[in-house]
C-alpha cells in the first residue's frame, strides 16, 4: 500500500476534494462559489480591490478574467454562468464581442481617436483612480494645448471659458502627439 500526504491533490484525494455532482457549471452554486472581487497593489504597496466581482475562465486552452459589472455575487454567478455557456456555444470569438467588446480580437480601432476619447477610456477601466487619473489629464491636455498652438486654459478666469478650451483640447487627436512635437 502506498501512502501520500494528506494535503496532496493527486488520485483519490482530487476526487474526494471535488465539487459534488450537483454543483455542474450549469448550478448556480458552482458559479457562486468562483466568482471574486479582484484585487491588485497599489503604487504605495497596499492591496486595492474591486468593488464588483470578476470570474476566471478556462476554455479550449484559454484562461482569461471577465469583469461583471456588478457588486451583487448572484447576479456575478448568473453573468459568469452566462459567459460560460456563450464560450461552450459560441466560442470565444463571439462571447468576447458579447460580453467583453473592448478585449475583443475584431474590435476595430477608431482611427481618430482624441484626447477626450483617450481620457473617457482610461476613466472607465480604472474609475477608482479619479483623482490620479484628472491629475494626469489636466497635464496631458496642457501638454496637447501645446502642441496643438492653443493658449493656455487657465482656471483663473471664468468657468465657461475653461470648459470651452477643455472641450477644444479634448477634440485633438491622438495622432498629433509625436515624439518631435512633444520635444519640441
Amino acid at each position: 500500500m502506498v501512502s501520500t500526504k494528506s494535503g496532496s491533490k493527486s488520485g483519490p484525494n482530487l476526487a474526494s476534494d471535488s465539487e459534488s455532482s450537483s454543483d455542474s457549471k450549469t448550478d448556480m452554486r458552482y458559479w457562486l462559489e468562483r466568482v471574486f472581487k479582484h484585487s491588485r497593489p497599489t503604487a504605495g504597496g497596499r492591496a486595492y480591490q474591486d468593488s464588483d466581482y470578476s470570474i476566471r475562465i478556462n476554455h479550449a486552452r484559454r484562461r482569461m478574467r471577465f469583469p461583471l459589472g456588478t457588486a451583487n455575487k448572484f447576479e456575478a454567478a448568473r453573468k459568469a454562468r452566462g459567459i460560460w455557456q456563450s464560450l461552450r456555444a459560441k466560442g470565444w470569438e463571439e462571447t468576447l464581442a458579447e460580453f467583453y467588446p473592448k478585449r475583443a480580437p475584431n474590435a476595430a480601432p477608431k482611427t481618430k481617436a482624441t484626447i477626450g476619447d483617450f481620457l473617457s477610456e482610461v476613466r472607465t477601466l480604472n474609475p477608482s483612480k479619479a483623482r490620479t487619473i484628472e491629475g494626469y489629464a489636466v497635464a496631458l491636455r496642457k501638454i496637447a494645448a501645446d502642441i496643438a498652438g492653443l493658449e493656455n486654459g487657465r482656471r483663473g478666469g471664468e468657468p465657461k471659458r475653461h470648459k470651452e478650451w477643455r472641450d477644444k483640447i479634448e477634440k485633438v487627436e491622438l495622432a498629433s502627439f509625436t515624439p518631435a512635437k512633444i520635444v519640441a
